[in-house]
């Protein structure tokens, strides 16, 4: 009877420190010593047949138990699984892992008297060999990502709180701080700053710093007074003057008052902007403040969205302006942003954020009873992808009296699948009772004639793919599906637990033949690097097989996309969501 033990399979999120495979080894040895052949057990499954055993310590598991016989991954084995109460793999004292280990002896032995093999000699060395397990070295590695990743983000935080110390001792700021606490109540500092010494690379991104002050308007105020204003891009012309970067932005963040406010707004300015503050961009956020103080429409429209934030953007040469649900910091670095923080800061405003701020600024046009500029905003979302700003379009006219306009759109919007609910808007009220209104119960949507992207060639793996992958040294690599290039590997772990195969799709995100598809990321403002790809990738996939999302594990660089998975069916799932993604035109 050979006997395979494959130590613990499983660790939960956040545990550090886990057993190594000479942890397997050792007590694989140990027990070996210990275990001798059973005679019944040989007659119950087979002369040469071998017992597997594993161990799990899973959060939620409150006691101890058995979960077996069942069939396992080594031929003419039989697999056990021994559960053990929840416990948490974070000291690098092997002592700490005494009592764990007390408990799997303990189960093993009633593991071996199930199956009708002899205990005794474990039973007897069961303290012996824990005394000795805990002399060993080489038993546990550390994963240190977690450690390292938070000593990134401290090492940031105390550049940027340093920056701040630096930015309020200065005469001129401190003065202007003084003069603008007299009235307002505020909070000055900088949410991030990166050097190029400490960043170790060229370009802006290594070099730029993103300054904040938040103020607290009186409550009965709903414009920017022209003191704040000009007191706040005094204080940012000194920032800037004192930080030297490569790029420096600006948030002037309006709220009600400073603790958990239920709104803000804010106004993302760069260095380039100080110069000649633009006058919309005030006139607009005065606008967006008057809103939300008074208008009830307003407040319903965007209940959800509390927050919201103006720029303006010289690559198109437009304001900006869109609702948030929750106030945006810039606190990170640009590359562990967000997609709309790292569209803001390199002034890459695409389709996504034209669509919001379309749909934004016409509302705001519309209750300022500028129905045909609203009309021109919602047109742009239209352009850029949300059907349901026809519409809006609709009400516009309708507010216009052009009542042919208003069923055209209706008709239009209805046609793309909108909404009959929408119909009842109020805004519409006045179209509703014209003639024209009755023809719109005859309209329905028309049918999408969009081409699917179907794999090619169709998914098929050779039958002896765990041949063919112990032949090439543990790697089969599949380019059917260039340029993907798909690649199984056998002898790979996971934190801790040993993996028969792994499947891994790898492509080249500046290939020239998914530069199509590059270019529509490219209009949604974001770099199509090998980071972006694999967030569109995860988020698709999540959508579609939101059960198996977990199982995704990437591995990309900004000249690389890759993604690793642990079964066949989920790395089918996954090449064909990817196909679709890079055939896109």
């Amino acid at each position: 009877m050979k006997l395979i033990f494959n130590g613990c399979d499983w660790y939960d999120q956040g545990d550090s420190y886990r057993f190594t495979d000479k942890f397997g080894q050792w007590w694989g040895r140990e027990l070996r010593k210990r275990i001798a052949t059973s005679k019944e057990f040989a007659k119950k499954y087979g002369k040469n047949w071998g017992l597997s055993i594993t161990f799990r310590a899973l959060k939620g598991t409150r006691k101890p138990g058995l979960l077996g016989p069942c069939e396992d991954l080594y031929p003419n084995c039989t697999g056990w699984y021994i559960l053990l109460p929840s416990f948490r793999y974070k000291s690098p004292d092997l002592k700490a892992y005494v009592p764990l280990l007390r408990q799997f002896l303990a189960e093993l032995v009633s593991l071996l008297q199930r199956e009708q093999i002899d205990a005794t000699k474990l039973r007897k060395d069961s303290g012996l060999l824990l005394k000795r397990f805990t002399s060993q070295r080489g038993m546990l590695e550390y994963d240190d990502l977690d450690d390292y990743i938070a000593a990134a983000e401290k090492k940031d935080r105390d550049k940027a709180r340093d920056s701040g110390r630096l930015l309020k001792a200065d005469t001129i700021i401190g003065e202007h701080l003084k003069n603008l606490r007299r009235k307002y109540k505020l909070k000055f500092a900088v949410a991030f700053d990166a050097t190029g010494k400490q960043r170790r690379r060229k370009g802006w991104l290594t070099d730029y710093a993103v300054v904040d002050l938040t103020m607290a308007l009186p409550s009965k105020k709903d414009v920017i007074p022209d003191e704040l204003y000009h007191g706040a891009l005094e204080i940012f012309t000194q920032a800037e003057n004192i930080l030297k970067r490569s790029r420096t932005f600006f948030v002037l963040r309006l709220t009600p008052h400073l603790k958990k406010p239920p709104w803000s707004l804010a106004l993302l300015l760069r260095n380039r902007d100080l110069a000649g503050a633009h006058t919309n961009l005030t006139k607009t956020a005065g606008e967006l403040l008057s809103l939300k103080a008074g208008s009830a429409s307003f407040k319903k429209w965007y209940s959800g969205f509390g927050h919201g934030l103006c720029v303006y953007s010289h690559r198109s040469n437009c304001l900006f302006a869109f609702p948030l649900e929750a106030p945006i910091t810039f606190s990170e670095h640009y590359r562990d942003s967000e997609e709309i923080e790292q569209s803001l800061l390199s002034d890459k405003c695409g389709e996504d954020i034209m669509c919001a701020s379309g749909v934004y600024l016409g509302n705001v046009d519309f209750l300022f009873g500028r129905h045909r500029e609203a009309i021109k905003q919602w047109h742009q979302a239209v352009a850029t992808g949300w059907p349901d700003a026809l519409m809006n379009i609709a009400s516009g006219y309708t507010a216009l009296g052009e009542m042919q306009k208003a069923f055209e759109f209706c008709k239009r919007a209805l046609e793309k699948g909108v909404s009959r609910e929408r119909l009842n808007d109020p805004e519409l009220a006045k179209f509703r009772r014209h003639p024209l209104f009755a023809k719109l119960k005859a309209i329905q949507k028309k049918s999408s004639a969009r081409s699917a992207n179907p794999l090619s060639p169709k998914w098929s793996m050779p039958k002896n793919l765990e041949k063919l992958v112990d032949e090439n040294d543990g790697i089969w690599e599949d380019e059917r599906w260039k340029p993907i290039l798909l690649t199984v590997m056998s002898a790979t772990s996971s934190r801790g637990r040993k993996i028969p195969l792994s499947w891994q799709l790898e492509f080249d995100p500046y290939d020239k033949r998914i530069k199509p598809a590059g270019e529509q990321l490219k209009a949604r403002g974001v770099e199509p690097d090998g980071y972006a790809w694999t967030n569109l990738i995860e988020r698709e996939f999540a959508k579609r097989h939101p059960d198996l999302a977990g199982e995704l594990k990437p591995d990309s660089e900004t000249s690389t996309c890759v993604v690793s998975v642990e079964s066949e069916r989920t790395c089918r799932l996954l090449l064909q969501i990817i196909w679709s993604l890079i055939q896109a035109r």
